[in-house]
């Protein structure tokens, strides 16, 4: 068990550390992914602050409510609202921009992985074209760039952003009520067994 264990995490790591073929070109890449990653911390950020935020607003108004006096609460309440709003609309921008530069790091990277196979093929000699299937190395080749990319870029980067909105939510769920949230994490990996998760 120790040693499926330590495989596990011997797996994770290499995901999370991407592949070694990759990362010489990931480098050229570096600031443009750092500003994805900057996106992205921020739209988690963004999501777990305005479910608070909205959180707060629907506790203001049922205590006021409950008070009997909607009027000196009303402002403070579309203050929250409109902060909620505005971080709402700062969230849905912030995706799209990070959508588009994860589009734009995968294309250029999908195109450099594509010229550095191509550029070895070309200085293979001719006998190995007439001893492997050359026909079959065109597919080969885009479906394995395609695969790369898509595992050092379109995994691992969302992932991170949803790693960061779930400890953010955790944080605000013991801030709210420890209580509660140390019951919610201690069912949560029943959960997962049970589900296969």
């Amino acid at each position: 068990i120790a040693r499926k264990i330590r495989d596990e995490f011997r797996h994770a790591g290499n995901f999370l550390r991407g592949d070694d073929s990759v990362k010489p070109l990931l480098r050229k890449y570096r600031p443009q992914v750092l500003r994805i990653i900057f996106y992205m911390t921020l739209v988690a950020l963004l999501q777990a602050g305005n479910a608070y935020l909205f959180g707060h607003l629907i506790d203001m108004g049922f205590a006021a409510g409950s008070a009997g006096g909607l009027g000196p609460v009303l402002w403070t309440m579309s203050g929250l609202a409109a902060a909620a709003t505005i971080a709402l609309w700062l969230n849905i921008f912030l995706s799209w921009r990070a959508q588009l530069m994860t589009g734009l790091a995968k294309a250029a990277l999908e195109r450099d992985l594509r010229g550095l196979i191509f550029g070895t093929l070309v200085r293979k000699d001719y006998r190995f074209f007439l001893e492997e299937d050359a026909g079959q190395l065109a597919p080969w080749i885009d479906e394995g760039a395609t695969h790369l990319v898509n595992k050092n870029l379109s995994i691992r980067l969302p992932l991170l952003e949803y790693l960061v909105f779930a400890a953010v939510s955790a944080e605000a769920m013991f801030y709210v009520n420890p209580i509660l949230a140390g019951e919610i994490f201690a069912v949560l990996p029943i959960v997962g067994i049970v589900t296969g998760v």
